[in-house]
């Protein structure tokens, strides 16, 4: 009787141990999971905010252009005045 309880304590302590054993791998498990998912959205919002940076430095890009653009046609608009003006004012000052 007495070999008969000590075997069924046993067996308990046995299944008690398996199912705290399970429940750690369980646990440890769900977290590797949820860190996962987290690094997933991490490195998705960091892909996400590294296209908003090219399509911002892309926009700046076009934007020099076009100011380089307007520079280099002011720039022409000037020479032409500025020729003019001495075409026209200098005849009239040599007297």
């Amino acid at each position: 009787m007495v070999a008969e309880k000590r075997l069924a304590d046993s067996w308990a302590r046995c299944n008690e141990d398996i199912a705290c054993k399970r429940e750690r791998v369980t646990h440890r498990e769900e977290r590797i999971r949820q860190r996962d998912w987290v690094k997933q959205e991490f490195w998705t919002r960091v892909l996400a905010l590294k296209e908003r940076y090219l399509e911002a430095q892309q926009w700046q890009a076009s934007m020099v252009a076009r100011a380089v653009e307007v520079m280099e046609q002011d720039r022409w608009l000037l020479d032409a005045i500025l020729a003019l003006v001495v075409a026209f004012v200098l005849p009239s000052h040599q007297w």
